[in-house]
């Protein structure tokens, strides 16, 4: 498991975790920085190339943190599936099913008047929102201005300058 121990945590009770070249039969990866490198990587490649599945809790190219930009987990993701020559199940963001779980876990789409997703980044939360069929607003903090002018990545139903402006779209029915 290439995962933080809060990843790790969260499925130690249900899952071994192998840290060796030995059989698995999964790849999970999840939050890396304080636990990748090479011998990680290596465990894991051999582990699809002996039949693993792959999975990863979400695709994010990178993110931003307050020292600045880091890389993000769909960046190793996208090492191990060339690599390996394996393809990932994701999830996470921007999975059509992940967003389905939430809304599925909240009392299903009938239970409300319109579902909308906010976030930052369109290549994810954005994109998530419009294969689901549902509303978007793009915050325009964090990746937002890298992704200005972009014409490769969806555009958001309404942007707000902060959370708070995008609360109150949703309140006021925008």
């Amino acid at each position: 498991m290439l995962a933080n121990e809060a990843v790790r945590a969260e499925l130690a009770a249900d899952v071994e975790i192998v840290t060796s070249r030995r059989s698995a039969d999964a790849v999970v990866v999840g939050d890396t920085r304080d636990v990748l490198d090479y011998a990680a990587l290596d465990v894991a490649f051999h582990a699809l190339r002996n039949g693993a599945v792959l999975i990863a809790l979400q695709r994010g190219k990178y993110f931003r943190a307050a020292d600045g930009e880091h890389i993000d987990t769909g960046a190793v993701v996208a090492a191990l599936e060339y690599a390996a020559e394996a393809t990932a199940e994701t999830l996470g963001k921007p999975a059509i099913a992940f967003v389905q779980l939430a809304i599925d876990s909240a009392g299903g789409r009938d239970a409300y008047d319109r579902i909308v997703v906010i976030g930052d980044d369109r290549s994810t939360d954005v994109f998530m929102a419009q294969q689901s069929g549902l509303e978007s607003i793009q915050v325009l903090t964090g990746k937002a201005a890298d992704q200005t002018g972009r014409t490769d990545m969806p555009e958001a139903d309404r942007t707000a300058v902060s959370i708070v402006e995008a609360a109150r779209l949703v309140g006021a029915g925008q």
